[in-house]
C-alpha cells in the first residue's frame, strides 16, 4: 500500500478517535511517532467465521475491535507474529472495524518483563501501522497500585503499604512502567482496570469503595494519562448461567464499576463479557436464549444515558439463535464490541 494511502487511513482514524470523545488535538494519533520499518505482508482472505460477527456487528450499528492478545505470537517468533498480524489486516478491512487490541492484562503473567514490554508495544505498532494502517491500537492492562487508593489523604498509611506490596508482587507493571507505556506513543486506547479491592477492604480503611475508584481515577489523570491515551475501563461482569444477578448486586456493581468511573474522567468502560468459555464455564451477561437480568437491564439504561460501553463476543458461543441475533441484542447495551479474531 503507498504512502498516500496510509496518510489518508491514519487521518480517518484520527477524524474517528475525535467523533468518539478521545484525544484532543494536538495528542497522540495513528503516524506519530516514526514507528520503526515493518514490511508489508502477503494479503490472506479473512476467515469467514470471525466476518460474519464482524459484518453483524457493524449491521447493528457497533463499532468494531479486533480481539488479539499477540504476546504470545510475538515471543514465539517472527513466523508465528507474522501470521498473526496477517489475519488481523485481513479483518481489519471489514466495514465498521474501527481498532485492533493487541494485549490482554499486558504484563500480567504473560512473560514480559518492563524491557520486554516496551519492545513488544514497539513491533506490534509497527506491525500495524504497516499492514492495517489507520486503526487504532488499544491494551488493557491492570493498575495494581491504583487500587490502594493513592494520594487519599486520611488513608495514607494503609495506602503506601498496599502499594509497596503490589509493586513487589507485579514488578512488570508498576505506576512508573505505566508511565512509561501511556507516553510511548504507541498506543492510542488503554482499557484501564484498576484493581478495586472488595468493600470491606475499604471499610477497614474507613472510605468506600466508591472513593477508592475516583481516588484511582484521580492519579491517573495526575500522572497525565488523560491525556497520553484515550483511557477507559475494564470491569468483568459476566457471570456462569447458574448465577443471575438480581436487582441488588446489580445496584452495587454498576455505579462503582461504570458510573464512578465514567464521572471521574473514563472515556468508555469495557465490560467483560458477552459471552465466552472461560474455566470450563460459558459465563456471560445475559442469560442463554437471550434471558434478561438486572445487570442488563442496567447497562441498557446506561446507555440510554449516553455511556460509551464495550463488550467482548465470540462467534463460538451464540447465546441468541444465531450471530446476528446476538449482535441486534448487545446493540441495546453497548455501543462497541471486541470481536473474537482467531489470534489467541
Amino acid at each position: 500500500m503507498g504512502g498516500g494511502s496510509r496518510i489518508g487511513a491514519a487521518a480517518a482514524a484520527v477524524a474517528l478517535l475525535l467523533s468518539i470523545g478521545g484525544c484532543s488535538a494536538g495528542q497522540h494519533a495513528p503516524g506519530r511517532p516514526n514507528y520503526p520499518a515493518y514490511a508489508t505482508l502477503p494479503a490472506r482472505t479473512a476467515d469467514p467465521h470471525f466476518v460474519a460477527a464482524i459484518d453483524a456487528a457493524h449491521a447493528h450499528g457497533l463499532r468494531v475491535w479486533l480481539e488479539s492478545n499477540l504476546v504470545a505470537k510475538w515471543r514465539a517468533g517472527r513466523p508465528q507474529f507474522d501470521a498473526a498480524i496477517e489475519q488481523l489486516a485481513a479483518l481489519s478491512q471489514r466495514p465498521g472495524v474501527v481498532g485492533v487490541k493487541i494485549a490482554d492484562e499486558l504484563g500480567d503473567h504473560d512473560g514480559l518483563n518492563r524491557q520486554d514490554i516496551m519492545a513488544f508495544l514497539r513491533d506490534a505498532r509497527a506491525a500495524l501501522h504497516a499492514n492495517a494502517p489507520g486503526k487504532l491500537v488499544l491494551i488493557d492492562i491492570i493498575g495494581y497500585e491504583l487500587g490502594c487508593a493513592p494520594d487519599l489523604p486520611q488513608v495514607s498509611t494503609s495506602a503506601a503499604r498496599c502499594m509497596a506490596s503490589e509493586r513487589q508482587a507485579h514488578p512488570a507493571v508498576t505506576l512508573a512502567t505505566l508511565d512509561r507505556i501511556m507516553r510511548s506513543g504507541y498506543l492510542d486506547v488503554v482499557d484501564l482496570s484498576t484493581n478495586i479491592a472488595a468493600p470491606d477492604v475499604y471499610a477497614s480503611w474507613g472510605i468506600t469503595r466508591a472513593q477508592a475508584q475516583r481516588a484511582a481515577f484521580a492519579e491517573a489523570a495526575r500522572r497525565g494519562w488523560t491525556r497520553d491515551v484515550r483511557l477507559q475501563t475494564r470491569k468483568a461482569l459476566a457471570f456462569p448461567t447458574p448465577d443471575v444477578p438480581d436487582a441488588q448486586t446489580a445496584a452495587a456493581l454498576v455505579p462503582d464499576f461504570i458510573d464512578v468511573p465514567l464521572a471521574a474522567g473514563a472515556r468508555a468502560v469495557d465490560v467483560w463479557t458477552y459471552n465466552q468459555l472461560y474455566r470450563g464455564a460459558l459465563v456471560h451477561l445475559i442469560g442463554p436464549g437471550l434471558t434478561t437480568n438486572a445487570l442488563w437491564s442496567a447497562l441498557e439504561k446506561r446507555k440510554r444515558a449516553g455511556a460509551t460501553l464495550f463488550t467482548h463476543y465470540s462467534p463460538t458461543f451464540p447465546l441468541g439463535s444465531d450471530v446476528d441475533a446476538d449482535m441486534q441484542t448487545i446493540s441495546t447495551a453497548f455501543t462497541d464490541v471486541f470481536c473474537a479474531a482467531g489470534t489467541g
